[in-house]
């Protein structure tokens, strides 16, 4: 029990406080609508000033110290009910040595079992803070000053959890762009390791020879990346999008690749090269989506010539490869075809003797 005198707690059953002498068992009455002159309070004043200051919620609040809705929803029931100290521990609890997490659950389950408890011991401190600063204030400014000390506060917790599934969208968000360029930071360290040595990335033009290392020539068109063996020349209309590669061996056979970053969509290419879509063969590794088809075809000089389709939906932006073998009787042309595509389906960077065509 509470002296109503000045608000000191005492024990059940104890005829005068032991803060301020005031007989506990001859409460003063006054006037329903003043209160005691000072700090000094009835028993009935303030009861009347702790249902206001509680709400409707009273009578659960006396009736036991545990709490269902401060151990389901912990921090939002302390913003709800104006206990912005309990909310912060939980932020706090977490960074304290030797506590951390294990500290963080004990202080939920203490929180709920003795919450109605803390929260009338907060109730009655703040209902005699507001009587002696307006120790004049009759019962009805009284109650309008506690009404608004208390109650419950709604547009807390609603900015609460907003920030919190802001927060929790930024991070998943970033954990999905990472997933997605993952092999730009694991399976293709020579494109960072190239800029550590050589410069920034405003240097990179996307055709390098690193004579250093594997002597293979690296490109990247966006975010494709490949390798092309050295023996195959850099053609003139190689540019931002397209770089285009040829090779000679002799006996009137040749290779060449365009590899090319295209503004549209994979379907809307297929559609724009006129080629039956019977003949497209469709596959899905590591999430991205490929389609490949095979053109063979006769030249005038009885020479065959073979073009080989590859669109490729990487990153949600399209790519095409496209093979032009002419004569390749010794599948020269083949190989590095074969090499180059496996290491563009499965992100497998290929050394030099790997595309070695000599």
């Amino acid at each position: 029990m509470y002296c109503y005198k000045c608000g000191k707690e005492v024990a059940d059953g104890t005829r005068f406080c032991t803060n301020c002498g005031a007989d506990l068992n001859n409460p003063s009455v006054n006037n329903s609508n003043t209160v005691n002159s000072g700090s000094t309070f009835t028993y009935g004043e303030e009861e009347e000033l702790l249902r206001v200051y509680v709400g409707s919620k009273y009578d659960s609040f006396t009736a036991g110290t545990f709490n269902i809705w401060a151990f389901l929803f912990p921090s939002i029931y302390c913003l709800y009910r104006k206990c912005y100290l309990y909310f912060f521990l939980f932020f706090l609890i977490p960074l304290v040595p030797l506590l951390g997490w294990i500290g963080l659950i004990v202080y939920w389950i203490i929180l709920a079992i003795n919450f109605n408890k803390w929260y009338l011991n907060k109730a009655r401190e703040d209902v005699m803070y507001i009587k002696r600063v307006n120790y004049t204030a009759g019962m009805d400014e009284l109650k309008q000053k506690v009404a608004k000390k208390g109650g419950v506060n709604i547009i807390g917790p609603i900015i609460y959890l907003f920030v919190m599934f802001a927060i929790i969208a930024l991070c998943f968000y970033a954990f999905m762009a990472f997933v997605e360029h993952i092999d730009d930071f694991i399976l293709y360290p020579y494109y960072n390791d190239y800029f550590d040595t050589y410069g920034s990335e405003d240097d990179y033009d996307g055709h390098i020879v690193d004579e250093y290392s594997t002597g293979v020539d690296r490109g990247k068109i966006v975010d494709l990346y490949y390798n092309i063996p050295l023996e195959y020349s850099l053609n003139n209309y190689k540019k931002d999008t397209v770089g285009s590669y040829s090779y000679n061996y002799g006996n009137n056979s040749s290779c060449k690749v365009d590899i090319t970053y295209v503004d549209k969509s994979d379907e809307e290419y297929m559609d724009s090269i006129e080629i039956d879509r019977t003949k497209w063969v469709e596959e899905n590794i590591r999430g991205n989506a490929y389609k490949t088809t095979i053109i063979n075809t006769t030249n005038l000089d009885g020479t065959s010539l073979s073009t080989n389709y590859y669109v490729i939906n990487k990153y949600n932006k399209t790519y095409t490869i496209t093979f032009n073998d002419s004569n390749d009787i010794e599948e020269r042309c083949t190989n590095i075809r074969n090499k180059l595509m496996e290491q563009v389906r499965f992100n497998h960077t290929l050394t030099a003797e790997d595309l070695d065509v000599a």
